[in-house]
């Protein structure tokens, strides 16, 4: 997809798609701001744990067109008054159920090392 300007000038999504700049500058400055902050919350330590899993289930290669392809499949909310809150919601869901297997995961790995001494 493509922006012209005024002057015929074409813009690809570089500055808002998925891996564009603007998000990544995003990204990095929320990363700079909340390194300086000293959380002590155990909730929020236990979600920043289990963060990375989040991102490595949903962004997995054979989950990914499960996942958004499938179950969460929200074109029929596109350019509705919903959108937002379908969206918001089921990144809310996708959370939660990666969270959710992290745990188990961790649980199930702390019961085999157990048995293995």
């Amino acid at each position: 997809m493509h922006i012209c300007d005024d002057y015929g000038i074409l813009f690809g999504l570089h500055f808002i798609g998925r891996f564009a700049i603007l998000p990544i500058i995003g990204a990095l400055g929320l990363f700079l701001l909340f390194s300086k902050m000293n959380i002590t919350s155990t909730i929020i330590n236990l979600l920043a744990q289990s963060a990375f899993a989040v991102y490595l289930i949903s962004e997995n290669p054979n989950v990914y067109p499960w996942f958004w392809k499938r179950v969460f499949d929200n074109i029929d909310y596109f350019n509705t008054p919903y959108m937002i809150g379908v969206a918001l919601l089921q990144c809310a869901i996708v959370f939660v159920t990666c969270i959710t297997i992290d745990m188990l995961y961790k649980r199930l790995q702390k019961l085999i090392e157990f048995r293995h001494r």
